[in-house]
């Protein structure tokens, strides 16, 4: 009894961590559906100076490329041996969560250069 009670355990907090991901991974999806540029700037125009605006605005997009390309990323720490194809799929079809995911689960695959 105890050990299904710790798999549903386990299980919950899988299932919580990643809903939790999707939902940041839809909002930065909606960020690019949306005028980006517009949107942030109205988000930030508490700011009167031109250039802090421009930098909040470099980072958040900073932020979102970096999230964008984490397949990519990790398949070039981890020395993936098809890398360019990786990125190329990650490129063209990270922009749907679908596209993003098959790209994350081929860069975590067990299949490195020596």
């Amino acid at each position: 009894m105890n050990d299904t009670i710790n798999l549903l355990s386990k299980l919950t907090y899988k299932l919580t961590i990643f809903a939790i991901l999707v939902l940041v991974l839809d909002s930065l999806l909606l960020l690019f559906w949306l005028d980006a540029a517009t949107l942030i700037t109205a988000m930030f125009s508490f700011v009167y100076y031109p250039f802090v605006n421009f930098i909040i605005i470099l980072f958040i997009f900073g932020a979102v490329a970096v999230v964008y390309f984490a397949p990519s990323i990790i398949a070039k720490t981890r020395k993936h041996r098809n890398l360019p194809a990786l990125f190329v799929l990650n490129l063209l079809t990270g922009w749907s969560l679908l596209g993003w995911v098959a790209s994350l689960v081929w860069s975590l695959w067990r299949d490195t250069r020596n």
